[in-house]
């Protein structure tokens, strides 16, 4: 009997552990499915993201600059919040917006051919002046910033770089001048791109660390992932692009979790084709041989395209 009694409680023993290892094992392979899930949301997000800017209607581009492109940040930022709600089924109100901009996005940022817009928690209001009021008595939302250059200074000159490579805006003792080619330092066009790169994880990992010094309205202390610090190496950004940092998601999960993700679209360069009316016929050549006093009335991809809306190739701009 007491034999038995013992085998019993050995058992039931051996059993409890079970329980217990299974529980942990099946936590485990919850979390991990959890992060999958949220980095796939996230990237699919900055993905739709850097799509849905490079489409827009407000997207603008420079005919005499291949490569230069303006638009609207927040175009890209809504479309983010918007895909990125999509994924975890939650409904499109201003609730789960607020919830998401403010407590999941440390920050957020589009980056252009010659700048980059960074989103970030921003007190917009407040009743009373700070510090004699506290922060987080205040309204918050996360806010653009103005268009920053990549700067690159070298021997005591600032240069803005750009995407391109081809030349830099260089600024020496207060003289304002355009630098041709590459500026010192940086040899080929795959360094210029991983000098702005690095420029932007900068400006994120000092964001990072300024909102902890004054967390006061967000449960969980951002931080600043591998990922940032490794993915300058391989040269993401080579044209518009989009870099989502999103943190301390408990949607789904008792833990929080975190995800990074870099989405972009190489511009290939591509001579436009002006079309405009000279002595009263419709000519076409391409943009960058065109004078600087004939005003375009339309640009195409291809001479096919202009030719097709009626225009005829203007041999004295062409050659």
């Amino acid at each position: 009997m007491k034999r038995t009694g013992i085998a019993l409680l050995v058992c039931l023993y051996y059993l409890g552990g079970l329980i217990i290892f299974s529980s942990n094992y099946i936590q485990k392979d919850i979390q991990e499915f959890e992060q999958l899930k949220l980095s796939f949301a996230v990237d699919y997000a900055s993905d739709a993201a850097i799509w849905e800017l490079l489409n827009s209607k407000d997207l603008s581009m420079d005919y005499s600059e291949t490569n230069y492109l303006s638009a609207d940040p927040n175009l890209a930022l809504e479309t983010f919040i918007d895909v990125f709600s999509a994924n975890y089924g939650l409904n499109f109100d201003e609730t789960n917006e607020t919830h998401i901009r403010m407590n999941f996005i440390p920050a957020f940022v589009v980056a252009m051919y010659d700048g980059y817009y960074l989103a970030t928690p921003t007190l917009i209001s407040n009743a009373n002046n700070y510090p004699e009021n506290k922060l987080s008595d205040g309204d918050w939302d996360l806010k653009f910033g103005p268009k920053l250059p990549y700067t690159y200074e070298y021997n005591g000159s600032t240069y803005a770089l750009n995407m391109g490579g081809e030349y830099a805006l260089k600024i020496n003792k207060n003289m304002l001048s355009k630098h041709k080619g590459l500026p010192p330092g940086i040899s080929s066009k795959e360094d210029n791109l991983g000098e702005i790169s690095r420029i932007i994880s900068s400006n994120i990992s000092y964001t990072v660390n300024k909102l902890n010094e004054t967390n006061t309205r967000w449960a969980n202390t951002f931080y600043i992932p591998r990922d940032l610090t490794t993915y300058t190496g391989v040269n993401c950004i080579e044209g518009p692009s989009v870099l989502a940092l999103v943190q301390n998601v408990d949607l789904t999960t008792s833990r929080p979790i975190s995800a990074f993700s870099v989405a972009g679209s190489k511009i290939q360069k591509a001579r436009m084709v002006a079309g405009y009316t000279r002595d009263g016929i419709k000519y076409y050549c391409y943009a960058d041989k065109l004078p600087s006093f004939i005003n375009v009335e339309n640009l195409y991809p291809t001479i096919r395209e202009a030719a097709k809306a009626g225009y005829y190739c203007d041999i004295k701009h062409m050659e």
